[in-house]
């Protein structure tokens, strides 16, 4: 079977929170790379137990690419959360907003350095990322994968309430 969607890769809008001790955290809206470097200095820096929360302007389908360059350790271990609501990127699954039900949401991964790689396949709009890891994580990029076919409209909706009519236009 061939897949005949569409994978956009979209840089993250802002960044809305950040732990203490975070640094350059606006080099992941600044930079365009798509794969890693191996002499780019402008990265940013999750220190060990730290955190960054990142938001992608509107909810879609994909997941998330995440450039990794050299770094302190071959393997580091973090945690991505991904919610359609910032509540549910902030929460642990099991929580009453949150769960793994019907897509993977909330899982740990180890970040090989040189690497891009890809995670998930979900519906979101934030995406948390914590270093679980006793040394720091440096990030050159991340990006939301958004998959979907690309399908000419051939209907239009319009209705009286204008911001419903922004929100499906």
């Amino acid at each position: 079977m061939r897949d005949n969607r569409v994978k956009d890769y979209i840089k993250p809008f802002k960044v809305l929170l950040e732990s203490e001790g975070t640094v350059n955290s606006k080099a992941l809206l600044e930079n365009d790379y798509d794969q890693t470097l191996l002499s780019s200095t402008n990265y940013l820096v999750l220190k060990p137990n730290g955190f960054i929360v990142l938001d992608f302007l509107k909810e879609r389908m994909g997941g998330a690419k995440i450039i990794v360059p050299q770094t302190p350790l071959s393997l580091t271990k973090v945690r991505l959360r991904f919610g359609e609501s910032l509540m549910e990127a902030m929460s642990d699954v099991d929580s009453s907003s949150a769960t793994n039900d019907h897509s993977l949401r909330d899982f740990e991964v180890y970040l090989p350095r040189y690497s891009s790689s890809e995670y998930a396949e979900t519906g979101y709009r934030f995406l948390r990322i914590d270093n679980l890891s006793d040394s720091d994580l440096l990030l050159l990029n991340v990006y939301q994968t958004s998959i979907y076919r690309d399908l000419e409209y051939v209907g239009s909706f319009k209705c009286s309430d204008d911001r419903i009519n922004d929100i499906y236009n």
